[in-house]
């Protein structure tokens, strides 16, 4: 762009071009006096023009050399002047072009400035819910460890809906905004801001669409181990309840109380004073407590007293076998979905240190997108 100091210059007068127009008018007011005093008598001979022929001749004669010198200074005044007109003007239209490219570059500026700060906020947001919802992520695979047979619920503050939306905005928009305000991070930060994002909100979904369909699973299973529990004290009070015309035998009737008894012991543990639900029945004590306590003292007796034995709680022991296989892989299914949270927990707080093979180490998913969001925010400062 040209400085407007360069343009004023152009559009005054030079110094000379000044000193040729009044020697023009000079020339062309001298012209018309000329004919006057250069046809008068002199005492020179060589300056008297006074025998001159038809006056005519004579005024055109002495005219034509000072108009025709006036015209050739006009004229080359003239093709100047135009001359640095068009200069002018040439300057003038690159300063209006490159007025008019900054403004444009301006706007365009305004524009992704725009985009980068709808991204930060964004992503702000997003590191807010992610630091706010992993604690809520650890104390659901701890319990899911340690208390694999309840029901355990996934808490959270909000769901990776915010991941998307941020997905949503124009990529490329978002990678001219980095090129342009961080040209020389500008590949890697939009990189790292792609593949964090996408792999969190896949990793998410992900992991939610699991928790919710072994909740489902599990609620389903935790039924069919309540029916048969149900089942197994049901056959033992209807084995009792008959015992004046089915007769037992001692031995198989403290079997029977027995197991009735702690039962009820465990159920008892669950409820207040007032018989009110305070937490959920320890499924695994009754298996341990009362099913195979149950189903030791039967195989000890079938073994050891078989002539004592009632062939009714071969039932009862096979349901007990349905209870410990159902137990186990409500238990084994609890574990791998616990540790596959707890998997996305540490990649995201801590990442993955691979000592033996650095190539698998991954970084904390949180510490990037605190890392871009920082980037980001120096652009808007």
């Amino acid at each position: 762009m040209f400085p407007e100091k360069e343009l004023e210059a152009h559009s005054k007068w030079k110094w000379w071009t000044i000193g040729l127009s009044i020697l023009a008018f000079i020339m062309l007011i001298f012209s018309f006096f000329a004919p006057k005093y250069l046809v008068q008598s002199s005492k020179s001979d060589a300056l008297d023009f006074s025998g001159t022929g038809q006056i005519g001749d004579t005024i055109g004669g002495i005219m034509n050399p000072f108009v025709a010198i006036a015209g050739v200074i006009l004229t080359f005044l003239a093709f100047w002047i135009q001359f640095q007109a068009n200069k002018l003007q040439y300057k003038q239209n690159v300063n209006n072009r490159e007025k008019d490219l900054a403004e444009k570059k301006n706007e365009n500026d305004e524009n992704l400035k725009d985009h980068l700060k709808l991204v930060h906020f964004d992503l702000k947001e997003i590191i807010r819910v992610l630091k706010s919802n992993l604690p809520l992520i650890k104390e659901y695979y701890e319990i899911e460890n340690s208390k694999p047979l309840q029901t355990n619920i996934l808490k959270r503050t909000a769901e990776s809906g915010n991941i998307k939306k941020v997905l949503e905005i124009n990529r490329l928009i978002v990678f001219k905004a980095y090129q342009r305000f961080l040209s020389d991070q500008a590949a890697q930060l939009f990189g790292n801001y792609q593949q964090t994002l996408e792999y969190l909100s896949s990793s998410f979904n992900h992991m939610f669409s699991i928790v919710a369909n072994h909740a489902n699973n599990k609620y389903e299973e935790l039924l069919e181990v309540q029916a048969l529990i149900k089942k197994n004290i049901d056959s033992a009070s209807d084995i009792l309840s008959k015992k004046k015309e089915d007769l037992i035998t001692r031995e198989v009737e403290e079997i029977l109380n027995n197991l009735i008894d702690r039962y009820y012991e465990v159920i008892e543990e669950s409820l207040d004073e007032f018989g009110n639900a305070k937490e959920q029945t320890n499924i695994k004590k009754i298996g341990e407590y009362a099913l195979f306590n149950f189903l030791q003292s039967s195989l000890d007796l079938k073994r050891d007293k078989y002539e004592k034995y009632d062939h009714r709680l071969d039932k009862m022991e096979n349901l007990c076998s349905d209870f410990r296989k159902l137990i186990y892989k409500i238990e084994q299914d609890s574990f791998k979905v616990a540790l596959d949270v707890k998997a996305l927990h540490d990649l995201v707080l801590s990442g993955i240190v691979n000592i033996q093979d650095s190539s698998q180490s991954k970084e904390a998913l949180l510490k990037i997108l605190i890392d871009i969001e920082k980037k980001t925010k120096s652009v808007l400062e």
